[in-house]
């Protein structure tokens, strides 16, 4: 029985189907020298995908560059709107453009309305409000409630104390500039189309820009008030002077350009040495009696009054008359005082109430001149380049404020040309130079409404 389990197990062996050992071995071995096959990586699942986040930082981008530019934007239009409010008080409804693009010009303008106003007026009191939106002008605030005459650019006769100057006016547009800049590219219009005031500013009075005057001929440098002027249709027919030194002018371009005549071909009562208007059947002459100048007043050929004019020693600046009365200007040197006289014809003559701006006036600070036109008093003063001119038409009670006929500061005009000289000739009324040794021609302006205005002849 035991022989039998080994009998089967071989033959069992001999009798398999299966491959033999070796071969078993040798495809184990070369299974075992093989490598393992790869297997397929595994893909790697985010939490986010790259494209969102790729969005986010875009839109994160834009936000960071939009957002500063959409706050500059709407920054820029109450910005626009504190300069123009600012702009227009100062200088009248052109001033925001002028402040933007051409700030040289809007500060010229600023100084015309300076030296126009009367020197108690205070011209930018009224900005101090719009003013504050421009941190760089608080510390100027007294400068803006100052009087017209506490400005250097006034040319008083103070000017060397005068406490402000419109730089201490002046404000930075750099705020309003930087905003241009960072609002760009929303802002799609020019910045101008934005400066716009609100309703309720204030606005000053536009000044209008001063005459250039015009190249005169013919007129001596020197005070020829003291004439006698005849109106033709074509121009006017002057004389000045008495006796040997009668000189004649005659102008047919209203007074720009004067020739000299033989005084002999004047009529008598242009070579009678007064001060007239032919036509006219009253005259004044000028004499001396003893220590005193006087002053005669005639009616046709008949003297009618005599009366005392002043000191003989006090020098006259100037001299004028219509035919309703006569008005001198006298240097009192020993005092440095000067006087203004008004006489009426056949009448005393007193002392004229005169501007308070020539309160105290000093000979050696002001160069002054008078006219007489159609019972108007007309003078002009002049410092510092600066002339106005101040009239009454109610013998010094009332003055009207200054008017600003010409500054050298606006004029193309060499040095020393400032038309300074008041000329009455009837209804016109001339400013004007006079020639000098060193040029034959001369500035010259003209007044048609007693002094109202002035522009060329």
């Amino acid at each position: 029985m035991p022989l039998e389990p080994r009998a089967s197990l071989r033959a069992t062996r001999g009798t398999s189907a299966g491959p033999p050992a070796s071969r078993v071995i040798r495809t184990a071995r070369q299974e075992s020298a093989s490598p393992a096959p790869l297997s397929a990586p595994r893909k790697l699942h985010l939490p986010v995908r790259l494209r969102l986040v790729l969005a986010l930082l875009v839109v994160g981008l834009a936000v960071r560059w939009f957002v500063p530019r959409a706050s500059a934007y709407w920054r820029l239009h109450d910005a626009a709107t504190h300069l123009s409010d600012y702009a227009v008080c100062m200088v009248g409804s052109v001033g925001p453009e002028l402040l933007w693009e051409r700030p040289d010009d809007f500060w010229s303008m600023a100084r015309r309305r300076l030296i126009s106003s009367p020197p108690d007026a205070r011209p930018f009191a009224a900005c101090v409000p719009y003013a504050e939106a421009f941190a760089d002008v608080v510390e100027h605030e007294r400068a803006y409630q100052a009087k017209a005459g506490e400005f250097v650019e006034y040319q008083t006769t103070q000017a060397h104390a005068a406490p402000f100057s419109l730089g201490d006016l002046r404000i930075s547009t750099a705020r309003f500039a930087a905003l241009v800049d960072d609002a760009w590219p929303l802002l799609s219009k020019s910045p101008r189309q934005l400066l716009r005031p609100s309703l309720h500013a204030r606005s000053a009075p536009v000044s209008l820009e001063l005459p250039e005057p015009v190249r005169g001929r013919g007129l001596p440098a020197a005070n020829l008030g003291y004439a006698a002027v005849k109106a033709l249709e074509d121009g006017y027919l002057m004389a000045t002077g008495r006796d040997a030194n009668l000189t004649a002018y005659w102008s047919r371009d209203r007074g720009q350009t004067w020739s000299q005549t033989n005084p002999e071909h004047l009529s008598r009562e242009l070579r009678l040495g007064s001060c007239a208007l032919a036509g006219s059947s009253t005259s004044f002459r000028l004499s001396a009696s003893g220590d005193l100048l006087q002053l005669e007043s005639w009616q046709q050929d008949q003297r009618g009054t005599s009366v005392a004019l002043a000191p003989a020693e006090q020098r006259m600046l100037a001299f004028s008359c219509d035919a309703q009365a006569a008005v001198a200007i006298f240097a009192d040197e020993a005092r440095d005082l000067v006087t203004f006289r008004l006489c009426p014809a056949f009448n005393h003559c007193r002392d004229l109430p005169t501007p308070a701006a020539l309160a105290g006036a000093s000979p050696s600070s002001l160069r002054l001149s008078a006219a007489r036109a159609r019972g108007a008093t007309i003078l002009a003063v002049t410092h510092g380049g600066i002339v106005r001119v101040f009239s009454s038409r109610d013998d010094g009670r009332t003055w009207t404020p200054p008017v600003v006929a010409y500054d050298s500061s606006e004029s193309r005009l060499a040095d020393g040309d400032t038309p300074t000289r008041l000329l009455s000739l009837g209804g016109r009324v001339l400013l004007y130079s006079g020639a000098v040794p060193s040029r034959r021609d001369y500035a010259v302006l003209a007044s048609d409404d007693l002094g109202a205005s002035w522009r060329a002849p």
